[in-house]
């Protein structure tokens, strides 16, 4: 089965507060949908399966919960869209879903660790 994915990155130090966060997410899961919206309108129903994530991540988790209920709802229309709660390991998708958000965070981890100098370097830099 072919899977087609997006994976929004957003760094807790390019927001104050929690507005703004939920507001891009919501923005940018819309504008998501509209791109796609021929795909997700020829579905009878889009079925959103989430976990509520990590426990470190709560309140994370009930941003992005509410942020995508906001964009959904938006775009599609209440009816469009089922919300069910789902164990991680009960649904291969889920499965997969967890490893290619894993795999863009390592990613920019990666890239984040690679584009700074370390301290030795930093450290030559400035004698």
């Amino acid at each position: 089965m072919p899977v087609t994915y997006k994976a929004f990155v957003y760094e807790r130090s390019q927001f104050s507060g929690n507005a703004a966060p939920y507001t891009r997410m919501r923005r940018e899961t819309a504008d998501l949908l509209f791109e796609n919206l021929d795909y997700f309108q020829s579905c009878n129903q889009v079925k959103i399966n989430y976990d509520d994530g990590q426990l470190l991540v709560a309140r994370c988790s009930l941003l992005v919960a509410r942020a995508l209920h906001a964009a959904f709802e938006y775009v599609l229309a209440k009816g469009a869209v089922l919300y069910r709660e789902a164990e991680p390991t009960a649904l291969i998708l889920s499965q997969a879903a967890d490893m290619l958000c894993s795999l863009r965070l390592t990613s920019r981890k990666y890239q984040t660790m690679t584009s700074r100098p370390s301290s030795a370097q930093a450290s030559r830099e400035t004698k």
